[in-house]
């Protein structure tokens, strides 16, 4: 018997169209300056450049995380653009656009629209730890999808 279920591997193969999807996302913001005060896309509404996406739709969209659940415990998860919804250069303090628990095994999808700053910071358990200044003070990524 012949199985229709998709791997979740199969996320990278990018749309059968050769046409990226821009559904659920929100419109594409102004950006502004230059290095490392440069500000890019952080959606509008403010993070909407950042989507929840299913395993099914994620090889629809350009721009794609994936996070799994890889050991026995759940993690909290937080994912930011670089400004935050005040307009400044603040995303990582406790300004995140998604929050979610990873348990053991799950996986999840993100998509981000082009020209998209921020990234994200996981730690075990159910919150994220603070710093003095209330900045993300866990593992964290970030990274700059300056395609346009």
């Amino acid at each position: 018997m012949q199985s229709h279920v998709r791997r979740i591997s199969d996320w990278t193969q990018g749309p059968s169209t050769g046409t990226f999807s821009v559904e659920g996302f929100g419109n594409m913001s102004k950006s502004s300056g230059s290095g490392v005060t440069y500000k890019g896309n952080v959606g509008s509404p403010y993070g909407s450049n950042i989507i929840v996406v299913s395993a099914d739709t994620a090889r629809n969209y350009q721009n794609v995380v994936r996070f799994t659940g890889c050991n026995t415990d759940s993690w909290a998860v937080v994912i930011w653009n670089k400004y935050g919804p005040d307009d400044r250069m603040d995303g990582w303090y406790g300004n995140a656009c998604h929050h979610f628990t990873l348990m053991s095994g799950e996986v999840k999808f993100f998509a981000f629209m082009n020209n998209s700053q921020g990234g994200f910071a996981a730690a075990q358990g159910s919150t994220i730890p603070t710093d003095s200044n209330g900045g993300y003070a866990s593992t964290w990524g970030s990274g700059t999808l300056r395609l346009w």
